[in-house]
């Protein structure tokens, strides 16, 4: 084979082996930055919801405890607020219910 040729088809492999290399690099690349986002997304926070199950004997004590989160209906409570769920009037209208219907439900 010719100098040339010989020259022209090293410098063409030399040119090849670059390219993959670079492209192997930014696969690398991309692979740990995609890593990295999925371990630094933050944790999805749990939310508390405030529940008065069926079985509402309509004492009104919960009402008396937590006026702001709970109202009457028909002799049966409601929850009218879903603010201030871990408050200490909310913890103890959930301890004083008779029938023990309130729940914190975290979702």
């Amino acid at each position: 084979m010719p100098k040339t040729k010989r020259n022209v088809a090293l410098l063409f492999l030399f040119s090849v082996s670059i390219l993959l290399l670079t492209w192997c690099q930014k696969e690398t690349n991309i692979k740990n930055n995609n890593t990295d986002q999925n371990i630094e997304q933050p944790v999805a926070q749990t939310e508390q919801i405030l529940v008065i199950n069926n079985w509402c004997v309509g004492c009104g004590r919960c009402i008396r405890t937590a006026p702001q989160n709970f109202t009457m209906n028909w002799r049966i409570a409601e929850v009218s607020s879903q603010e201030n769920t871990d408050s200490q009037s909310v913890s103890n209208a959930i301890k004083n219910c008779p029938v023990s219907v309130i729940e914190v439900i975290e979702v």
